[in-house]
């Protein structure tokens, strides 16, 4: 397995499907223009917005899942907020879950804000998702906030975790 950090067009080349799953479930329609549209807008703004796509690869090359994530370090001497970085977003490929992977991409992350200058580590999730919940529980994130559902999307709210790195 290889973990690498991924440009935009291969990114959204090898996990498109699964950043339309995570972001809009069974909402997006490919052949509807708007919303082929709007996804491409918002991975592009994400993108320049000092994200990072951490990707993991089987040997052979094939995607397994990613980390995204932002970690603005800002200017030399200018504190913006380059102590905290937060997952965007994270998934892989269900024949890929629970192996390890995720622990892996994830640490993988963490080494990396770490040694950019990150102090701490923020993400959040839904509270009808009690695996993504006790995925980072387990990996030592504390839930510090809970939203209720408020989208009309979805009538589920929102958790925020930290960790210190």
């Amino acid at each position: 397995m290889k973990i690498i950090e991924q440009n935009k067009n291969q990114f959204v080349n090898d996990f498109f499907t699964l950043i339309v799953g995570l972001w809009y479930g069974n909402k997006y329609n490919a052949q509807n223009k708007q919303h082929t549209e709007h996804v491409q807008r918002k991975i592009h703004v994400t993108f320049e917005d000092f994200s990072t796509a951490l990707c993991a690869y089987t040997d052979e090359g094939e995607p397994i899942g990613f980390f995204w994530y932002k970690h603005d370090i800002g200017l030399e001497g200018v504190r913006f907020s380059g102590k905290d970085a937060h997952i965007i977003s994270c998934e892989l490929y269900e024949k890929y879950q629970r192996q390890g992977i995720g622990t892996l991409l994830l640490d993988e992350v963490c080494s990396r804000v770490k040694a950019n200058g990150g102090e701490c580590l923020y993400t959040d999730t839904y509270t009808n998702n009690d695996e993504s919940m006790i995925f980072y529980i387990k990996r030592g994130f504390i839930p510090v906030a809970l939203l209720p559902g408020l989208n009309g999307i979805n009538d589920d709210g929102q958790v925020f975790m930290y960790k210190r790195l």
